[in-house]
């Protein structure tokens, strides 16, 4: 059976990766430090959450996968 992935490493999809060596390395490092804080917000949610607390949660973890881009964008750079 393969690694089940948790929510964050889904969504940031952490196995798309066609850097190679270091950077190979550095995405992979920062695609994960970006899932584990989507897993926290993710973990956290619950089917009481008030309507407030869901739109808080939806836009963390937008904001962080848009983060999570533009930093593999700036490791994979080449001008």
């Amino acid at each position: 059976m393969p690694d089940e992935k948790t929510y964050g490493q889904k969504i940031v999809g952490l196995d798309f990766n066609h850097a190679e060596g270091e950077t190979h390395d550095a995405v992979h490092t920062a695609k994960q430090h970006c899932a584990d804080l989507i897993d926290m917000v993710n973990d956290r949610r619950t089917p009481a959450d008030s309507h407030i607390k869901n739109t808080l949660s939806t836009w963390a973890v937008t904001s962080l996968l848009a983060a999570q881009m533009a930093v593999v964008k700036v490791l994979t750079w080449k001008d």
